[in-house]
């Protein structure tokens, strides 16, 4: 194996241009992805769904209507 010594090897050969471009481009279109991934949790998190409504029971009854002597009574009071 024939190693060269560092003086002898350009910048040029060591690694493509359109190789590095295109590390570049992937290592951005990485980074977008997590920020959006770790923007969706964090919306999530402080964002919960909102809780189910429940049915409630019905009651069976029907409250007692006053009857017309009490209408007319009213509320009052027989204090000075």
């Amino acid at each position: 194996m024939l190693i060269k010594k560092p003086d002898d090897t350009k910048s040029s050969e060591i690694t493509d241009q359109k190789t590095y471009l295109n590390r570049r481009l992937f290592m951005r279109a990485a980074v977008l992805a997590g920020t959006a991934t770790a923007t969706t949790f964090l919306y999530r998190t402080l964002n919960p769904p909102p809780a189910e409504k429940t049915e409630g029971t019905k009651l069976n009854q029907t409250p007692n209507l006053p009857d017309q002597e009490a209408i007319q009574k009213g509320y009052r009071t027989s204090e000075a």
